[in-house]
């Protein structure tokens, strides 16, 4: 589980035990394995995401952040599976 709690615009870390600026973001990406049927594994991805303004965080993941995340998880996805065929026996 990665959390990224961040200041906007600028993207500082912020400490979760203060109080949150008037504007922040503050999301969630997990990646789960679970058993499958036939001794296979299933990998689950998740994520929560929320902050302020909304209108602002909202604009910035549809503009910026959910194209840059597909683009990246697509990757990261290609590379796992060519790591894990070569790894399973023949």
């Amino acid at each position: 589980m990665l959390r990224a709690t961040l200041s906007v615009p600028d993207g500082r870390n912020l400490d979760r035990a203060r109080p949150f600026p008037r504007a922040f973001s503050d999301s969630t990406w997990g990646l789960h394995l679970r058993p499958a049927a036939h001794g296979e594994t299933r990998l689950i991805v998740t994520g929560t995401a929320r902050g302020r303004p909304s209108w602002l965080i909202r604009l910035g993941d549809r503009l910026l952040w959910e194209p840059a995340h597909a683009a990246m998880q697509l990757r990261q996805f290609a590379g796992l599976r060519r790591r894990l065929e070569r790894a399973r026996p023949r």
